[in-house]
């Protein structure tokens, strides 16, 4: 859904969230339009009526509104459509992942208790790799000795912690 579209586009061309959603919107908004003739064809391969206007009554003011008001009304439905993927996008989780990069210096996709290690030092909070190896046996990935940004993801969400 939404993180799918922030990740590609926004990882792919390294926009904003908000940049992504204007891009994903206007696409929505474009495709509404571009497909208003589709839906003329459909509704009358259903069998649906078609309006029957002459050209003095598809002149007529009332009918030209009514006109403008129907494109706005779908513009509008169309917009809302858009930015649908936008209310699920984690936030908690992209933020997770972005840390998780960090961590893992040779972007191998695990990090091991020795990457871990080096970022703790970096943030100033010492400690041992046996501390790390421990917390890692603890989580239950002490066999490969490597963490997974899943079996982080769900660490980091079981311990409740949140990345402001």
């Amino acid at each position: 859904g939404g993180e799918a579209v922030d990740d590609f586009i926004g990882g792919t061309f390294r926009l904003s969230t908000l940049a992504c959603a204007a891009i994903a919107n206007t696409f929505a908004d474009v495709l509404g339009i571009s497909i208003g003739n589709t839906v003329e064809r459909v509704a009358a391969r259903c069998g649906l009526p078609q309006s029957g206007l002459t050209s003095a009554q598809v002149a007529l003011p009332r009918v030209r509104r009514l006109q403008v008001a129907s494109g706005s009304i779908g513009i509008f439905v169309g917009c809302i459509i858009g930015m649908l993927p936008l209310f699920f996008i984690d936030e908690d989780k992209k933020k997770a992942a972005q840390l998780f990069a960090e961590i893992d210096a040779d972007s191998s996709g695990r990090v091991t208790a020795a990457e871990v290690k080096r970022f703790c030092g970096r943030l100033g909070l010492p400690v041992a790799e046996s501390d790390v190896q421990k917390a890692f046996e603890e989580w239950g990935v002490a066999d490969d000795h490597m963490l997974s940004f899943e079996e982080f993801w769900a660490h980091f969400r079981s311990s409740r912690l949140r990345l402001k």
